[in-house]
């Protein structure tokens, strides 16, 4: 396997031999079978890079934004449904539990390496559709 190299990262790789395949100013350098892209090439040697913890961060924060988009519609099911006489008091304080714990993911030990998502509540089985 070998890896192009482009300011010390892989940014390539093929099975193939690239020996007289493309331009000579591109750095091929053969490689483990476990080298990925994103890996860095340094001293001869492939490491994986660090990770970009202001990335990761936007794009758990992302993932949070969603969820709490998500919400919103759970939010507005459940008062249409109160306003037709269900009782969904318990689901919307779930529902609302659920959000903080969505607000405070952020906070959490270990974050953006390691998020515990909280789960969203599942409307009950005894809630029936009018």
């Amino acid at each position: 396997m070998w890896a192009r190299i482009d300011k010390g990262t892989v940014v390539e790789l093929t099975d193939v031999d690239p020996s007289g395949r493309f331009n000579p100013s591109l750095v091929w350098v053969k490689c483990p079978d476990n080298t990925a892209q994103g890996m860095a090439y340094t001293g001869g040697r492939f490491e994986a890079a660090a990770i970009d913890l202001d990335w990761l961060a936007a794009e758990a924060r992302g993932q949070r934004d969603k969820l709490l988009r998500d919400y919103d519609a759970m939010i507005i099911e459940a008062k249409r449904e109160e306003r037709m006489g269900v009782d969904v008091i318990q689901r919307i304080t779930d529902l609302d539990a659920y959000a903080v714990a969505l607000l405070g993911v952020p906070q959490q030990a270990g974050f953006p390496e390691v998020i515990a998502w909280p789960v969203a509540p599942q409307k009950p089985n005894n809630e029936q559709e009018q």
